[in-house]
């Protein structure tokens, strides 16, 4: 639970994200949302057309976002977005470190609903898409054992090199008594998994054929910087 993070993923994020994009296939660089409808101002660093001109209507509305401003979107405009349209909405400040970066970058690459509701999944509460106390406090009781035996084989390997036990790929006593004797590679875990959840996601869309080693891509370097976040196991 670190107010800093906020500062390394948003970082994260746009090193991710791509620059300026005006293709006309895409509705996110049309000003209504809507492909071919309304003016085409493109998207720059995950921020589109629509969600870029109603932050500008509330916090500046003199400002008329065109596609030239969108080609040199100011900092503080996107640092602004991300900390009221994804950071906050999914109660960052209040998340793991680690697991903060992997709701809020997944969440800038698709949208803060299907972020929340795949945490929520995971922690095995209601799946409405808002990260409210309920959310947060299921974090402390969760599962871990069955979680940690939900990993896949190379995450699984991970955690061990991690945890600093035999890495056989199998979640036994040894395993569970290091994540146990390390409380902050309960983070760690979560982290993994929820990576694995969100592969789930993006091999379930229409598109993952043509883009999904690009996303998988993304989630391996996603769990890697909230590992890194984490630090070095004890």
């Amino acid at each position: 639970m670190a107010a800093h993070n906020f500062t390394l993923a948003t970082a994260f994020a746009k090193s991710e994200a791509s620059g300026y994009n005006a293709d006309p296939q895409k509705s996110g660089n049309w000003s209504t949302g809507v492909t071919g409808k309304g003016e085409l101002i493109g998207s720059n660093l995950g921020c589109s057309a629509p969600a870029t001109i109603a932050y500008m209507a509330e916090t500046d509305p003199g400002v008329v976002v065109t596609a030239d401003w969108m080609k040199t979107l100011p900092e503080s405009v996107l640092n602004g977005m991300a900390r009221s349209r994804y950071w906050e909405p999914l109660r960052c400040d209040d998340l793991p470190s680690g697991l903060d970066l992997m709701c809020f970058d997944f969440g800038w690459d698709t949208d803060v609903g299907t972020s929340a509701r795949l945490l929520q999944k995971l922690l095995g509460v209601t799946e409405d898409g808002s990260i409210g106390s309920r959310t947060l406090r299921s974090l402390a009781t969760l599962d871990l054992p069955t979680l940690a035996r939900s990993l896949n084989a190379s995450d699984m390997l991970l955690l061990q090199q991690r945890l600093g036990v035999v890495r056989d790929g199998w979640v036994g006593p040894i395993t569970l008594a290091a994540v146990a004797a390390q409380p902050r590679q309960r983070a760690a875990v979560i982290s993994l998994a929820l990576g694995d959840a969100q592969n789930a996601y993006y091999r379930s869309l229409p598109n993952f054929g043509t883009s999904g080693v690009g996303w998988l891509a993304r989630t391996s370097r996603r769990s890697q910087a909230a590992l890194a976040i984490l630090g070095k196991p004890a």
